[in-house]
């Protein structure tokens, strides 16, 4: 009679502590209370560890409880049932805790997978992982991570000599239909490509990240396409041995400022909200805020003071990652990338040669 009032506190609290108790007048009362309170001294003394998960009460139907099910299953919440049978206890008793048991094991089985965390795996860098951990931060999902470090080895040669075994030996082994680096693991859902994870997570946690109308998701997806053909140029830049900081800076200034220009006066590009373009490029700016390309003095000497106060607003986001977090995650690009990576040449200047193998990341972002 009450299902409203749960879906509230479903909804608003994300716990459902109510429990609903419906009961039957027969001629049996006496005798069915005593056999519902044995079995129910039972089923908690062999659930000892379950007694403070929240309890949905209900009779053995779907009914008015199912709606309640799904929201709880929907907000990840791990609750027990108590479900109630018609019939004449002292002829079912067995039956009943048989039936009661059976289908507390089903509903442990299908919930097994929701309350898992997700998982990104990715290089143990900045890379095209910042923008989906900052991503999955904002929409307040607690999920886990999977990095891989690459392994210097001055015993090889050439590109060889940054050694990928350890993602490579379980490239093969996460089910993935296309395996690549980033990938996110949701249940049976096993994503790779980052813009395709980046939509994901917009349709299932925060659809209006996507854009709230065709517009915007229109908008949107220009956006990105924009940010991903500017970071495969900078890339070439700072892969290659003959890439400099200079060209870089160019580079940079050339590709944002058009974004620039397009941000205009709105806080967000897409205007007052938040979408996910924002977090691809806040880590852009972050990106050339670095050491490797404007090293600090990007909005002043690109002369483009709008990202600024863009840049502050998105790193107000609630759940977004500290300064402190942020640098954490490491490079910004690949280990093997001569400006922004570790490359060859910082890595022999810090490091004795003649040691054995050692993992660059384990440096970290400052470790240089």
């Amino acid at each position: 009679e009450h299902s409203s009032a749960i879906c509230c506190g479903v909804f608003m609290l994300r716990r459902c502590s109510t429990f609903i108790s419906l009961a039957l007048s027969t001629r049996t009362t006496s005798s069915r209370a005593f056999a519902h309170a044995r079995i129910e001294a039972e089923r908690r003394a062999t659930m000892s560890s379950d007694l403070k998960k929240p309890t949905l009460g209900y009779w053995n139907v779907r009914g008015l409880g199912a709606q309640l099910r799904y929201m709880l299953r929907s907000v990840h919440v791990e609750a027990l049932l108590d479900l109630y049978f018609v019939g004449i206890v002292d002829e079912a008793t067995s039956s009943r805790a048989f039936a009661h048991a059976r289908i507390e094991a089903e509903r442990r089985a299908t919930m097994s997978s929701d309350l898992k965390k997700p998982t990104l795996g990715y290089w143990n860098v900045r890379g095209l992982g910042a923008q989906l951990r900052y991503m999955l931060r904002y929409c307040g999902v607690d999920f886990e991570q999977e990095l891989y470090d690459q392994v210097f080895d001055d015993a090889a040669e050439g590109y060889e000599r940054w050694n990928r075994d350890e993602w490579f030996s379980v490239k093969f082994k996460k089910g993935l239909d296309f395996p690549n680096l980033p990938y996110f693991i949701d249940g049976d859902v096993r994503l790779t490509q980052s813009s395709a994870i980046a939509r994901y997570i917009c349709a299932k946690y925060k659809p209006d990240l996507a854009g709230s109308n065709p517009a915007e998701v229109g908008a949107a997806a220009m956006l990105e396409g924009k940010l991903s053909d500017l970071n495969s140029a900078l890339d070439k830049i700072a892969f290659f041995p003959d890439g400099t900081r200079e060209r870089l800076q160019e580079k940079m200034k050339e590709g944002l400022a058009p974004l620039h220009e397009y941000l205009g006066d709105k806080q967000f590009l897409l205007g007052d909200h938040v979408t996910f373009v924002d977090f691809v490029l806040f880590e852009m700016i972050e990106k050339a805020q670095d050491a490797h390309i404007y090293d600090g003095t990007f909005f002043e000497a690109a002369d483009l003071p709008r990202f600024a106060a863009y840049h502050a607003a998105v790193a107000a986001l609630p759940n977004m990652m500290s300064a402190e977090e942020r640098a954490k995650q490491g490079y910004f690009n690949g280990w093997r990338a001569k400006l922004g990576g570790a490359g060859e040449d910082m890595y022999r200047k810090y490091k004795k040669l003649d040691e054995p193998a050692a993992k660059a990341g384990a440096a970290g972002g400052d470790g240089w």
